[in-house]
């Protein structure tokens, strides 16, 4: 048997060449390149998406981000789009989503600062709270889902920022029906103007509420209303009368200890027991 020539010698293919740039293939680069040019839209597209960009046929859904566009007129609603929650473009974040024409914010979680509306589709809505800056609807700051700890302004009537001043009443709970209110904590009760599944607001002491052991001055009538009055020292020579409870009925105003009766309540008039200081 004759020896084989080095023609009939089968030739190895050559190993890949590596690109030290990166530690892959040659071929792998012009590969990922040539995928590229087929399909450079979609590539663009993806990176875009990576670095937060904003699309309006993304989906809503609970934990997503939005961005706020900006509208013409100041005083018009903010309308939202989908964003990235860890780029520059995200400004709040999703709470809970609402569907339907009708949502209200009282349909939020407590902790909501506003109720985004969908540029897009008037059926769309969420309770969202903003990623940074000031939250209004913390307890006190005027603004969101009414809780406890904020601050009723029967003027507006509405919600208020506690630090401005001039309210009303101070909300120690909602709830759907007065009886249902905080025990001990509630002295007075208001109702928002707004359809709500809780739409009785549980007053406690403070503003122009006032709870057992406050004095007060002699009440000023307007007309054929007493103006509600407002808490001062019992020491001062002003005071007039001290609260020994509130009630619904006189005969359970007598039973507080109550030598008179103030009708100057809110909404749901109440009797403010009162006797001498």
């Amino acid at each position: 048997m004759t020896a084989p020539s080095p023609t009939d010698t089968e030739t190895p293919p050559p190993a890949p060449r590596w690109d030290r740039r990166v530690g892959l293939p040659a071929w792998v680069i012009i590969a990922a390149v040539l995928v590229a040019g087929a399909v450079g839209t979609g590539l663009v597209v993806g990176l875009q998406y990576a670095r937060g960009a904003i699309y309006e046929s993304e989906e809503w859904h609970a934990a997503g981000c939005l961005h706020r566009l900006s509208t013409a007129d100041p005083g018009d609603p903010a309308s939202f789009t989908v964003a990235g929650c860890t780029t520059d473009g995200a400004d709040v974040q999703i709470l809970e989503m609402l569907r339907g024409a009708g949502a209200r914010p009282a349909d939020c979680p407590a902790n909501t600062d506003e109720l985004a509306h969908s540029g897009d589709d008037p059926q769309v809505s969420a309770c969202v709270r903003r990623l940074e800056g000031d939250h209004p609807g913390d307890a006190g700051k005027g603004g969101g889902v009414v809780r406890d700890g904020d601050c009723w302004s029967e003027s507006a009537p509405g919600e208020v920022a506690c630090a401005s001043g001039g309210w009303t009443a101070r909300v120690v709970g909602r709830a759907a029906d007065k009886t249902q209110c905080p025990a001990g904590r509630t002295f007075d009760v208001g109702k928002m103007s707004q359809p709500s599944a809780r739409p009785v607001l549980c007053f406690g002491r403070g503003g122009r509420v006032l709870g057992t052991g406050d004095c007060l001055a002699h009440p000023k009538h307007r007309g054929h209303e007493v103006e509600l009055p407002r808490a001062i020292p019992c020491g001062s020579r002003k005071a007039w009368a001290k609260v020994t409870g509130v009630a619904d009925t006189t005969e359970n105003c007598k039973a507080t200890g109550a030598m008179a009766i103030v009708k100057a309540r809110l909404q749901y008039k109440q009797l403010l027991c009162v006797r001498k200081p």
